[in-house]
């Protein structure tokens, strides 16, 4: 013969006294694992800001400089800040010194793009960022001594006339056959660098 065991719908002596606000905390948050998630991240994001989490690695290694500043915030010298964006990576130009020079998303130096700090006004060096990115995928890219993009370039069975700071297509186009003479144009209607310097 089975037992059939009542259960009472009414809170135990127990569950009456940890009914309290965190209970009440909980049910206002929906008392669900999304919310109470939602709940904890929204807490955790002024501690999380200020351990640097939300800083990419250029704002990091720009805050481990700074801690080697004297008390009125003067590097030692040859320290020098990197230049970061607004997310905190590197920008694709940095300078030190009197030498500027292009670097990778890590903010490793790419060898043979470095000029005078004089020289670089208008460096931009996306074309050696995006031709460090690309090694080993096919596309080819041609950069100038700055790393920026070189006058004419040449996407799979087209070459075309570019923007010296962004790649794009100026308009002028050729088919590979005729990239030679394409080259002439793009070099004749290309501002020489001493223009582009003067913008």
């Amino acid at each position: 013969m089975r037992v059939r065991r009542q259960v009472s719908s009414e809170p135990t002596a127990l569950q009456q006294r940890e009914d309290g606000p965190a209970t009440e905390a909980r049910r206002t948050l929906g008392g669900n694992k999304v919310s109470k998630m939602r709940y904890f991240i929204l807490a955790s994001l002024p501690l999380l800001a200020t351990a640097g989490v939300f800083f990419g690695p250029c704002r990091r290694e720009n805050i481990q400089i700074g801690q080697n500043a004297d008390a009125y915030g003067n590097l030692p010298p040859g320290g020098t800040y990197k230049d970061c964006d607004d997310l905190g990576e590197y920008k694709p130009k940095q300078c030190s010194g009197s030498q500027c020079y292009c670097v990778d998303k890590s903010g490793a130096k790419i060898e043979s793009y470095s000029v005078n700090r004089g020289e670089a006004q208008q460096m931009a060096c996306n074309c050696a960022r995006e031709e460090s990115e690309i090694v080993g995928f096919g596309k080819l890219l041609v950069c100038d001594p700055f790393g920026d993009y070189h006058h004419t370039q040449q996407r799979g069975d087209q070459c075309y006339c570019a923007d010296r700071v962004t790649g794009e297509s100026t308009g002028a186009e050729a088919t590979v056959g005729l990239c030679r003479q394409l080259e002439e144009l793009c070099a004749a209607s290309s501002q020489p660098r001493s223009a582009v310097l003067r913008r």
